[in-house]
């Protein structure tokens, strides 16, 4: 197969293909990877029978289960998404392919008059417009200098603090008290 860019369709060098072989109630019976040449393509050979996932994965972009199914928060080794590979006997299967979307990263400091808060939550909202809502995307906590980093795909969000110990009052960015305030 092979692992392009969703925005240039270029191949990506150096990304990784994953693939995962389950048993009937879904336990983890084999794992290997395979990595791009200079060209995105990949092979993999010394496979087991049987319905296979595969995901591909590469620095500065989202991975992706095959079908163009993107990897939840937590990644796709958690909950294995994607459609099926049957393999049997010495089969070869081609045009295992995935298109991965970049993704930047947004990063900063948490604090109160000054001083840098440790463990605060920092989580980010994508907006539903079908549901007319925001939505969940992903989080972080600060580090014991305040910092968080969190890595997303292109678009608008809105990123709000929380302080579960309760010494701190939720606030999103530019000091917003709601997900939602204009």
């Amino acid at each position: 197969g092979q692992v392009r860019r969703s925005d240039t369709n270029a191949p990506i060098a150096g990304a990784f293909v994953s693939l995962l072989l389950l048993s009937e109630n879904g336990d983890l019976v084999q794992f290997v990877n395979a990595q791009t040449d200079a060209g995105g393509n990949y092979s993999r050979g010394g496979l087991g029978d049987g319905d296979w996932r595969a995901f591909a994965s590469a620095t500065g972009f989202a991975s992706e289960a095959y079908l163009e199914i993107p990897c939840p928060p937590g990644g796709c080794f958690l909950f294995f998404p994607g459609d099926f590979i049957a393999l049997a006997g010495a089969q070869v299967v081609n045009g295992i392919d995935f298109t991965l979307e970049p993704h930047g990263t947004i990063t900063g400091t948490v604090t109160s008059s000054g001083t840098p808060l440790e463990n605060m939550e920092v989580t980010v909202y994508r907006y539903d417009a079908v549901g007319d809502f925001w939505s969940y995307v992903d989080d972080a906590s600060t580090s014991d200098t305040g910092v968080y980093s969190l890595t997303l795909l292109e678009g608008e969000y809105r990123i709000g603090c929380q302080d579960f110990a309760g010494g701190h009052v939720e606030e999103f960015y530019e000091n917003a008290p709601e997900v939602d305030s204009p």
